[in-house]
């Protein structure tokens, strides 16, 4: 059986190379902007207290929040084709699946407090 993500067809019970595309190109859909928020905590590191960068990284993180909240959906909906092709929980594929939810919601939760952090020093450094 097969299932369609975003224009992308997974076969489970097969070849998992097309579920480890699959995966795959949720994953990396956000690099642009792990490379740009890398950058400014880099100029950051120099410069703390800089609003115009503190500015930049909240909506980095702001994006990332959101492309990774896109993740979770992305793996859930794939977990629910697994669910609904009655793989067993134990395989392979399911295992993977589940390994990306964790790891997505995780990084969530992370952007999240980062976030906060970064409201906060914005706050302090204006008032």
């Amino acid at each position: 059986m097969a299932g369609n993500i975003k224009g992308i067809t997974i076969e489970f019970r097969g070849d998992t190379t097309k579920l480890d595309k699959a995966l795959r190109n949720v994953k990396n859909d956000s690099k642009s902007v792990d490379q740009q928020l890398r950058e400014v905590n880099r100029s950051l590191k120099f410069n703390p207290g800089n609003t115009e960068l503190l500015r930049q990284k909240f909506g980095l993180l702001q994006q990332k929040i959101d492309k990774t909240g896109d993740e979770v959906k992305e793996f859930k909906n794939i977990e629910k084709q697994l669910r609904a092709q009655n793989v067993s929980e134990q395989s392979a594929e399911w295992q993977k699946v589940r390994r990306s939810i964790i790891e997505a919601e995780s990084k969530l939760k992370h952007y999240k407090a980062e976030l906060a952090k970064v409201k906060y020093a914005n706050i302090t450094k204006m008032g």
